[in-house]
């Protein structure tokens, strides 16, 4: 079965980190520039680690979950995006983050299309083994 390649994870996982990272500052710095860096922290830190467990977490449900057609591409993506939202609405309450919601909605939305586009890419991947090894 094949995979998505470590630059592929790594790139990703780098742009998610800078990317929610400077948004959690933003939506959360007040009068003081420090009022947001524990959310900023925080986003870019889970964004960083999460895109990577995306990505193994999508493989491995793509794997594991016995379905074909469609599904085998929207189940993983959906299980995936729904423990991301968990975790992130768990750090930033935790922290104490004031705008949870708005800090995170912008992650959960492009996670849950990364972990599409992440399926769709190991189905397409493998389609692509398969026709391979039939020839």
């Amino acid at each position: 079965m094949k995979q998505t390649s470590l630059q592929y994870k790594l790139i990703s996982a780098l742009l998610a980190c800078f990317i929610y990272g400077s948004w959690a500052y933003y939506i959360n710095s007040g009068d003081e520039w420090s009022d947001g860096l524990n959310s900023a922290f925080a986003q870019g830190v889970s964004s960083f680690f999460l895109t990577l467990s995306i990505v193994i977490a999508v493989t491995f449900l793509y794997q594991t979950i016995k379905v074909s057609g469609w599904l085998k591409v929207v189940l993983p993506s959906f299980i995936t995006a729904i423990a991301v939202a968990v975790f992130l609405v768990t750090v930033h309450w935790w922290i104490g983050t004031q705008h949870i919601l708005i800090t995170i909605l912008p992650s959960i939305i492009v996670a849950s299309i990364f972990c599409l586009v992440t399926a769709s890419k190991l189905k397409m991947l493998n389609l692509a083994s398969e026709c391979v090894i039939e020839e």
